[in-house]
């Protein structure tokens, strides 16, 4: 202590450190806490860097069919998941994987899965790879909630900015009324309407991806009306500003929100059905999509 009761100064420096490095301990464990999970490098047969358990057009259980070529890939295991599940059907979160462009894959966490990859004791397990299929990412005991917090620490491979719209496209703009009439409405007195632009294929009525059906009745649910335009509807097509040639050819895509008054909300090009979720989550102030989760 003579040397504190000498030197005043460097006591106080001292404190001062003490107290910086306890404070900093403390930001850490809550964000440890906060956060639920950790990254690590090898959990069980899974290493990063080593090829992750799916690659492209491997053949699926489920309506998909097939594993699709994607910027990135999302593995889920978790107890009382769908078995199989893709994107939103696992849950709350897995959305924004299809609006990335991404894939997510998520099933059931038991002892056989713990058993063939031979996992430590987990509460649940999430997987992150590239486009090459390789793992890039390991989060024990991160579930289907997580995985935005998790893809924001893979910029390389999330680009959040496509989950952005635009205020102009065409003669659309955000806050203006739709530039004609809707007619046909899915739903009385909707609270909102969803708009989309894209070509169809002879295969489905309104789009290429097999949930569209069940998406579309959502929307309903939600409250909203759904409408869908493509080269057929020329006239729709140029009242928007867009070329009916390039959205035949597939050229142009778009997803556009209004409310009940058809003020527009949101614009959103190249968008299709895939973005449903992810989109009018943007929008609380026409749509609980908590609703979907809750039932």
């Amino acid at each position: 202590m003579t040397i504190f009761k000498q030197n005043p100064a460097c006591y106080a420096i001292i404190v001062i450190f003490i107290g910086a490095v306890s404070l900093a301990a403390v930001l850490i464990v809550r964000g440890m806490r906060y956060s639920g999970f950790a990254a690590r490098t090898q959990v069980g047969d899974f290493k990063i860097g080593t090829p992750a358990p799916f690659i492209p057009g491997e053949e699926l259980t489920h309506p998909y069919h097939v594993v699709p070529p994607s910027r990135f890939y999302v593995y889920v295991w978790q107890p009382g998941l769908p078995v199989p599940c893709v994107y939103e059907e696992c849950g709350d979160g897995g959305e924004v994987v299809a609006t990335l462009r991404g894939w997510l894959w998520g099933t059931d966490f038991d002892e056989f899965i713990s058993e063939h990859y031979h996992l430590p004791r987990l509460k649940s397990l999430v997987l992150v790879a590239d486009r090459d299929s390789m793992i890039v990412g390991i989060y024990p005991d991160a579930q289907v909630s997580d995985i935005p917090r998790i893809l924001k620490k893979h910029p390389e491979l999330a680009d959040f900015g496509l989950l952005a719209g635009v205020r102009r496209l065409g003669a659309l703009e955000v806050g203006e009324p739709l530039p004609f009439t809707l007619t046909g409405k899915t739903r009385e007195n909707p609270n909102f309407l969803f708009l989309i632009v894209h070509e169809t294929i002879e295969e489905y009525p309104y789009c290429p991806y097999y949930e569209c059906g069940t998406k579309i009745n959502l929307i309903g649910m939600l409250g909203g009306s759904f409408h869908s335009f493509d080269h057929d509807s020329p006239e729709i097509i140029k009242q928007l500003g867009l070329s009916s040639h390039q959205v035949a050819r597939g050229e142009i895509t778009a997803v556009i929100i209004a409310d009940a008054d058809a003020r527009i909300a949101s614009i959103h090009p190249n968008k299709d059905m895939r973005d449903v979720f992810t989109i009018l989550k943007q929008h609380p102030e026409l749509v609980d999509m908590q609703k979907i989760y809750r039932e």
